[in-house]
């Protein structure tokens, strides 16, 4: 995974956060179904 601070300034960092974060909780329009196998020990 590449170094994102070299990337985008710590400002952006935040915003991008931010914007991360409002996603929480939403339900899009056709989400995609689980994938992979449930594991327990």
């Amino acid at each position: 995974m590449i170094a994102w601070e070299q990337t985008i300034n710590k400002k952006e960092i935040q915003q991008l956060t931010s914007y991360i974060l409002t996603l929480q909780g939403s339900t899009p329009e056709r989400p995609k179904r689980p994938e992979g196998e449930f594991c327990t020990e």
